[in-house]
């Protein structure tokens, strides 16, 4: 706006007025936006917070086992040992075992008549096993158990697979290291420690088969050279001795580094032992051995001293047989029949009741065998007693595995009449493991 000069004051003062009221008004809208905006840009802050979604709390990964890892430790032998490279064990998961049912029914008692003069008397079967299924430890068929234990709480078996370890009877099995070559035991008083070896035949002379052993339940083996030959029986850690049979009874108190032979069994080929307590030595052996005329002797060993000596000669039979004790009673499962000794193998009773089938009816030492009796494969190669009841027995053989519940009176069939490989008790699952060819069924105490 131009103003001119010669205007009046009032004219001036009043253009002036005008001007400043221009400007406030100015500044009025002025303010009036700027708030405007602010209270936008707030509205809109809390718009988006409003809008923004709600932050996800990160997810929790646990971190998976880690797979087990086995220390391999090389045991050092007494012996001189040549330790192979430690072998690489494969490790599996634990697993139940996988049971398909056996086709054969429940078994139920038979009334037989009691033999004469028993030294047990019968009692009432107070259950009968159930079972009778096929087990294997992730798809692999089981060839063969032993005990690791006295009660077998700790049992092993031999797959197509390698070794298996059971520390509760049977129920689930992990891997335990390689198999091999011989028959496998596990020391009495440490279920840890693995003897493996085997014997040539007697009559073809000392076998070649250098005996192994394992500290760590069969991960790593090492040899014993001076046991070439050799096959082990039994083993206690604790004394550090081996008992073992290369046609001779073999004793090492030095755990394998030295072996004395015992003399007094002569013309005699040894070829099964047992101890006279369960789970140790100290009171002696109960040895096997097959001499001429094909008559077996059964001898009791004392090994407690610092050479093996035999004790006293018990009984004989014809051909071969297989001996257990346990609780103070002794049994021996011979191909005429089954003898019991209650007082140390002073005096014995024999008994085929349940056994007919699979005995002969004569005992062949003093009588001819009968023609329809001479192809038949009769014998045993396997006595068990239950750990926890000298009552309780299983023998098996070339024509099956059998049981009794009266301290061997009397016998009945266990499933089928397959010729059985090995048999295995366990008092800590009241499991019953029976190997014939090719595979394992195992049995369990009804109501056990």
């Amino acid at each position: 706006m131009f103003f001119s000069t010669h205007s009046s004051s009032k004219t001036l003062f009043t253009t002036q007025r005008v001007h400043r009221q221009a400007i406030v008004a100015l500044v009025i809208v002025a303010t009036l936006a700027m708030t405007a905006c602010s209270g936008l840009g707030d509205e809109a802050d809390e718009a988006d917070e409003a809008n923004e979604p709600t932050p996800t709390a990160a997810a929790t990964i646990t971190a998976a086992p880690a797979e087990p890892t086995v220390t391999e430790t090389v045991p050092a032998a007494t012996a001189t040992a040549t330790v192979p490279p430690p072998a690489t064990a494969t490790v599996e998961p634990t697993v139940t075992v996988t049971m398909t049912p056996a086709t054969e029914p429940t078994l139920a008692a038979t009334a037989t008549a009691e033999p004469e003069d028993p030294t047990a008397e019968p009692t009432e079967a107070a259950s009968l096993p159930t079972g009778g299924a096929e087990t294997r430890i992730v798809g692999k068929p089981i060839l063969s158990t032993f005990p690791g234990d006295a009660d077998g709480a700790t049992l092993y078996a031999v797959t197509s697979g390698g070794l298996s370890r059971s520390e509760d009877g049977g129920v689930t099995w992990f891997a335990s290291g390689d198999v091999q070559e011989g028959a496998a035991i596990a020391a009495l008083d440490e279920p840890d420690v693995l003897y493996a070896g085997d014997s040539g035949a007697c009559a073809q002379g000392a076998g070649d088969v250098i005996p192994s052993f394992s500290e760590d339940g069969g991960i790593v083996w090492s040899q014993l050279p001076a046991g070439d030959g050799i096959r082990p029986l039994l083993a206690e850690w604790s004394t550090n001795t081996l008992v073992g049979t290369d046609c001779r009874l073999q004793v090492s108190y030095d755990g394998g580094a030295s072996w004395d032979v015992l003399a007094g069994i002569t013309n005699s080929d040894v070829y099964a032992a047992t101890t006279v307590t369960p789970g140790t030595l100290t009171d002696g052996l109960l040895v096997l051995s097959n001499g001429e005329g094909g008559a077996s002797i059964l001898w009791l060993v004392d090994v407690s001293g610092i050479a093996p000596s035999v004790e006293a000669e018990l009984t004989t039979f014809y051909g071969l047989g297989a001996v257990a004790s346990s609780g103070g009673r002794m049994i021996v499962a011979a191909p005429d029949g089954v003898g019991i000794s209650d007082d140390g193998g002073a005096s014995w009773n024999w008994t085929r009741d349940g056994l007919e089938d699979v005995t002969y009816s004569v005992d062949p030492i003093e009588d001819e065998i009968p023609d329809d009796e001479q192809e038949q494969p009769f014998g045993f190669s396997l006595a068990r007693f239950d750990p926890s009841s000298p009552d309780r027995i299983w023998i098996g053989g070339e024509l099956g595995a059998f049981w009794s519940t009266n301290g061997g009176v009397s016998w009945s069939l266990l499933g089928d009449n397959s010729a059985i490989d090995a048999l295995t008790v366990s008092s800590a699952s009241s499991r019953v493991l029976v190997s014939s060819d090719g595979g394992t069924r195992v049995w369990t105490l009804e109501g056990q």
